[in-house]
Order: structure tokens, then C-alpha cells, then sequence
């Protein structure tokens, strides 16, 4: 009898500690929504100044991006956009820009410039929600 007991005592501690670790494996994994909360906090539009140029950076939720530059030269405006994807690692933004244009006033349309890709890094702090360029140019969101 005492071994059948044994029998029971054993095989009901191994269903229950099975089902407790089916159970906690079951729950939602909490990185992905640190890392989806991490970066909707720089989805928008960033406004920046350097040397009279006004900067303006556009993070998507898709991890496309953007930065468009215009620089006011009398009553004309000198305009140059780029394009690409972003990741955020710690406190950097790493930008890749694959896509570059230019602004022509005189025919109201973009045109492509033809560019190797680059990359830019960008210090990003959440305490002051700024994101600094390797040129010290502080961006603020919009």
C-alpha cells in the first residue's frame, strides 16, 4: 500500500508542476512591448537648427525615415531631402539613408541625386526627449 501511496504522491506533484510551468510559459513576452514603447517614443516629427538651416527629422512606426533640410537664401530656399530606415540601440538612433533629393524651384519638383548610402548616428535622450547629430544640432519634438 505504501508504494502505491508513493506511486500517487509522485505522479500528482509531476501533473501539477507541469501544468505551473505551462501555465507560465503562456504569458505575453514583455520585450517586445518595452521595444514597441521604446520606439513610438521617437515616432513623429523632430525640429532642428543648424548654421540658419532648418532641419526637420520624421521617424514612422515602420522604421522608414526621413530629414529634409531647407536653407533660406535671400528669398529663395535651397532644399534637400533623404530618405531611409532607423534602428534604436540603448541611447543611439542609427539611421540609414539609401535615398536623396533635391528641390528645384523653378520646376516645383524633387529629383533624385545620386549618392552612396550613409549612415548617421544620433545620441537620443529620453529624460530631456532630445536627439542630438554627430554636429551637436539638438532636435526637439514637434
Amino acid at each position: 500500500m505504501r508504494v502505491k501511496n508513493l506511486c500517487w504522491s509522485v505522479l500528482t506533484f509531476m501533473v501539477v508542476a507541469l501544468m505551473g510551468m505551462s501555465f507560465a510559459s503562456c504569458g505575453s513576452d514583455d520585450d517586445d512591448d518595452v521595444k514597441k514603447e521604446e520606439v513610438s517614443a521617437i515616432v513623429g516629427t523632430w525640429q532642428g537648427t543648424k548654421n540658419k538651416m532648418a532641419e526637420t527629422l520624421i521617424f514612422n512606426s515602420d522604421g522608414t525615415c526621413s530629414e529634409e533640410s531647407v536653407l533660406e537664401v535671400g528669398s529663395y530656399q535651397l532644399k534637400n531631402r533623404q530618405t531611409g530606415t532607423y534602428i534604436e540601440k540603448d541611447d543611439k538612433i542609427i539611421i540609414t539613408f539609401d535615398k536623396f533629393e533635391e528641390w528645384d524651384p523653378t520646376k516645383g519638383k524633387w529629383y533624385d541625386v545620386e549618392k552612396d548610402k550613409e549612415t548617421v548616428e544620433m545620441k537620443y535622450s529620453k529624460t530631456d526627449n532630445k536627439i542630438t547629430d554627430s554636429d551637436s544640432v539638438i532636435y526637439t519634438k514637434k
